[in-house]
């Protein structure tokens, strides 16, 4: 058997989802030269990013410092779904799918997932990261994982949409067997 979890893509930027949520008023930060989610002003910042392409809104009640109410929440997801959809480079979009926490997860510690999931179109990189102030950044990488692409060689049946879950008990079989 043979299989990839993710494909592959020439980098055109790097996304720094971080400096976006700062410029378009979501997030605010403790210092000027933020170097992690720790300078992140808890009491200002309605959202933040983690990697990949993972966004939180700063809930009370959910994290500690937290300023959205929790009746709030709905609406700023709502509208920073609609912003991540306008988000783009040179006239590119930027962004191919928004997810809501409830399509991207399920089971039990959903309640721990982000608020939204992005995916980005072939090319940019979707970061994390605080530091850098610019959205679009060069990076000294030429390429980048994609989400689609992936693949399975097998010669036993494979469902038409396959999952990599649905693998893990044939690898695990043949490693046992």
């Amino acid at each position: 058997m043979l299989l990839s979890d993710h494909g592959f893509t020439a980098l055109k930027r790097d996304v720094r989802l971080n400096a976006w949520l700062h410029d378009s008023g979501y997030l605010t930060y403790a210092k000027d030269d933020p170097t992690s989610v720790g300078d992140i002003d808890p009491e200002k910042t309605r959202a933040f990013a983690l990697d990949p392409g993972r966004i939180h809104i700063n809930a009370k009640g959910r994290f500690a410092g937290g300023c959205v109410e929790p009746e709030e929440v709905p609406t700023l997801r709502e509208e920073l779904l609609a912003a991540s959809r306008g988000l783009a480079f040179e006239g590119e979009s930027v962004i191919t799918h928004a997810f809501t926490c409830e399509e991207a997860f399920r089971g039990p510690k959903i309640n721990l997932a982000a608020d939204l999931v992005l995916i980005s179109r072939d090319g940019f990189d979707l970061k994390g990261t605080t530091k850098g102030k610019e959205t679009f950044a060069e990076s000294h990488f030429q390429g980048m994982h994609t989400w689609d692409d992936a693949f399975v060689w097998t010669r036993l049946p494979v469902s038409e949409n396959p999952e990599i879950s649905e693998h893990a008990s044939q690898i695990i079989g043949w490693l046992l067997g």
